[in-house]
């Protein structure tokens, strides 16, 4: 609702006490006149001399002047020409009190000098009052008109000022209210906040899916709204995709994320898109965020992930069968005199090679499906040395590369109670990335490190393509893959992933570093046994 107009009615004005300059050289005549001008709405100022008088009308106005016109130094006629030439004291009147009159040409010098009036020592009493009276009562007058004006002016500013910015908010409010039909007709969910990070427009589909009421726009953007990570992890609250808007003027694309309804509860998956709003400046004014609820496309790849796991699954059986025929074959050709009997073993080699490498694939995927259905892995866990599997696996894969040094440094026993398998499956993904994505070749470096007594960690650093800067939050979502990659060299997608979650489910982490065309690190840590100190 707009706001009533103000009062129509002017404010009455009060005026102080009237300033009445008296100057004479001689106390006791001061002292008369204050006696005789004494007032409860004036102000007597006393001055003994022309300077003095002066410097008083440097900072006050005074609704008349009595000044003496014998007086030693600067006389009376010299005082009032000083005061008539200043800007501020020219219209001031100027009463002369004089002891004896000396003639016409002495009162006409008196005019000339912007005398209104002369009054003859002894004077009397009650003609002095009405004199000054006369010109208080002036001077009153004068200051309550111009009082009223300024005061009448400054109503019709606020009035105007007040027209004005009611009629720009007006404006704003029908704009909003354009704004809003707009908004409401997109099947995504909108939402525009202000620099503070509150919520100052929302359609009726972000209220669906936040469990927001009509109308509730006036609170911070996650007050009473839950937001996860798909993994059900709570976000940090300054990487909240609408924080990092606003307080770091980031673009947000493509983040998954999961918006617990503030009614139901209910865990709503949507995709977040969202960017800064910005002032002609080029300063942070707010935020809009489009977020699309994805749950028929999540229902989709629990779909395709039962599929993959039950697929997956049945591969294994015929894929178990061929691996065993051939290394049954490889015993038999062993024993053959034939001139091919070399060829066929090699043969055999290399489709267990090849079967190896496909039972791995099929782990992968396997154990990535199980993870995105919310099953935990089966680990077959027992005492492994990190240091130990590392070397092996850079062994095994130096094998296959001649453009690459992999060379393995630092700690050698940091021992846990992991998965082998799956911990020797980690670290060939990361081992072979790092060659893949060096395609020129270079050094390939294992750094192994103890973190105190409880971890122990493994850097993978490459020299290679690297990972631009805004697709490395990502990398380790399935199927994923840079842009800078993608197209150029062959890869699932799936390998960084379920890496990822293998190491998660040893309560460990999984890091990447990274600078486009100068290489990445890779961290994998891992919690180690504890010390026996017994």
């Amino acid at each position: 609702m707009l706001d009533a107009l103000p009062p129509t009615e002017i404010r009455s004005v009060s005026l102080p006490p009237v300033n009445i300059l008296l100057v004479d050289d001689e106390p006791k005549n001061l002292t008369a006149l204050d006696a005789v001008l004494a007032a409860p709405d004036r102000n007597l100022v006393n001055a003994t001399g022309g300077a003095e008088a002066l410097r008083h009308l440097l900072h006050d106005d005074f609704a008349v002047i009595l000044l003496d016109v014998h007086m030693p130094g600067m006389d009376g006629f010299e005082t009032a020409e000083l005061i008539r030439g200043r800007e501020r004291s020219r219209d001031t009147p100027i009463i002369f009190l004089t002891a004896a009159t000396r003639g016409e040409p002495f009162i006409s010098r008196g005019y000339s000098v912007g005398a209104v009036d002369y009054i003859v020592k002894p004077f009397d009493p009650d003609i002095l009052r009405s004199k000054v009276a006369v010109f208080v009562e002036l001077f009153s007058k004068t200051e309550q008109v111009k009082r009223h004006a300024e005061e009448q002016a400054r109503f019709l500013e606020e009035r105007a000022r007040f027209l004005e910015e009611r009629a720009a908010r007006t404006e704003a409010e029908a704009a909003r209210d354009r704004l809003q039909q707009v908004v409401d007709v997109f099947p995504e969910a909108i939402t525009i906040a202000d620099a503070d990070g509150r919520i100052v427009l929302s359609n009726a589909t972000a209220g669906e899916i936040m469990g927001r009421l009509p109308g509730q726009v006036d609170h911070a953007a996650t007050d009473g709204v839950d937001l996860l990570k798909l993994d059900g992890s709570p976000y940090p609250p300054d990487e909240v995709p609408l924080a990092r808007v606003v307080l770091r003027g980031k673009v947000v694309r493509g983040e998954q994320l999961l918006i617990v309804n503030a009614l139901t509860g209910e865990h709503r998956p949507v995709l977040v898109n969202g960017a800064p709003l910005r002032d002609v400046g080029g300063a942070v004014v707010g935020a809009v965020l489009v977020f699309q609820d994805i749950s028929p496309i999540k229902d989709l790849e629990r779909q395709k992930d039962e599929f993959l796991a039950a697929t997956s699954h049945d591969l294994k059986s015929p894929l178990t069968a061929i691996k065993m025929r051939a290394q049954l074959l490889q015993r038999r050709a062993a024993g053959l005199e034939s001139p091919e009997a070399e060829a066929i073993a090699e043969g055999l080699v290399a489709i267990d090679k090849a079967t190896s490498r496909l039972t791995s694939t099929i782990d992968a995927l396997l154990d990535v499906a199980c993870l995105q259905m919310d099953r935990p892995l089966d680990l077959d866990r027992g005492p492994t040395n990190l240091g130990e599997v590392a070397r092996q696996v850079a062994a095994d894969l130096q094998a296959g590369t001649e453009r690459h040094e992999i060379r393995v440094v630092g700690e050698d026993q940091l021992v846990g109670n992991w998965d082998r398998a799956r911990l020797e499956r980690v670290i060939t993904n990361l081992i072979g990335n790092a060659i893949k994505y060096s395609p020129n070749g270079g050094p390939v470096t294992l750094t192994l490190e103890r973190d105190g007594e409880d971890w122990g960690t493994l850097h993978v650093c490459d020299e290679g393509l690297g990972i631009p800067s805004t697709e490395l939050p990502r990398i380790f979502e399935r199927f994923y893959r840079g842009s800078n990659v993608a197209t150029k060299i062959e890869g699932t997608g799936i390998g960084l992933a379920g890496a990822y979650q293998i190491v998660a489910q040893h309560g460990g982490t999984l890091t990447a570093e990274s600078r486009e065309g100068e290489g990445s690190t890779f961290t994998l840590r891992l919690p180690l046994e504890p010390t026996d100190t017994t």
